[in-house]
């Protein structure tokens, strides 16, 4: 059966923690105020395009990612790969192959390339590898070709996902750390330049998050979602069976969080 990813069109456009402080009560309106549904009488009007095919083999797409030209960036997690699907084109294309975007072992460790974002200078890619912690730069050789440079950071992470860049230049993510149940929040400080990168850890004690996304009209806000999964994987969470939520967080002197249930165990 051949692989098929949709576009939709949204009104005529194709659209391709421990520090859990006292709620914020502006806060607490920027999240209700995200996860507000419309009314029923105002059923948004959706066009569902032509599919997109995928390359045969291609099981776990992950990532994605954008620059301003509707070009997409995918990362497989099965095959040490990134596709593109430049503007106009129905088809992805083998942007950068590299065995390196591989990850070895099984169950999570085996998981590869994850999280994938467009880094400050719009044009290099950052890509994690989930299992291995990894993290590459993807950059034009001078060429036109891309190659991928591990970048040295200055802590290793566990599990690496949700890629995004701030409005520094910073790389914001978050670490599921399966193994150790302790999921972050997480800055790498000015990921292109050289050097050990510094890693700085801005929440703690998250759920295997997966996902996380600055709020466009305030910058200073986060969005993170956890999958709540850590009683399947973690002995420190055994007991606890928590639910999925999304958490919103702020940057102010310091990083506080609140969270919402969003349902499911």
């Amino acid at each position: 059966m051949q692989n098929l990813t949709s576009r939709k069109s949204i009104g005529g456009q194709a659209v391709g923690g421990r520090s859990r402080l006292a709620p914020l009560p502006a806060l607490a309106l920027a999240l209700a105020l995200s996860l507000g549904a419309a009314p029923a009488t105002e059923a948004a009007q959706v066009e569902v395009l032509d599919p997109i095919a995928l390359p045969s083999g291609f099981l776990y797409p992950n990532g994605i990612t954008q620059v301003p030209d509707g070009t997409l960036f995918i990362t497989d997690t099965s095959i040490p790969r990134i596709l593109t699907l430049p503007p106009g084109a129905n088809r992805l294309s083998v942007l950068l192959w590299d065995e390196r975007l591989a990850s070895d072992g099984e169950g999570v460790d085996g998981i590869g390339a994850a999280g994938i974002a467009i880094a400050a200078d719009g044009q290099s890619l950052l890509v994690g590898l989930y299992g291995a912690g990894t993290v590459f730069a993807i950059e034009d050789s001078g060429a036109g070709n891309m190659q991928a440079r591990p970048l040295e950071l200055q802590r290793p992470l566990e599990n690496p996902d949700g890629f995004t860049v701030d409005r520094n230049g910073d790389l914001l993510l978050v670490e599921g750390s399966v193994a150790s149940g302790n999921g972050r929040l997480t800055r790498i400080v000015d990921p292109l330049s050289a050097g050990p990168r510094p890693v700085e850890t801005l929440v703690e004690d998250l759920d295997i998050p997966v996902n996380l996304l600055i709020d466009a009209a305030d910058p200073s806000l986060v969005y993170v979602t956890e999958s709540g999964l850590g009683h399947r994987f973690t002995d420190s969470r055994r007991a606890l069976s928590t639910k999925a939520r999304i958490s919103a967080m702020r940057s102010l002197s310091n990083w506080v969080s609140i969270s919402v249930d969003i349902g499911g165990k």
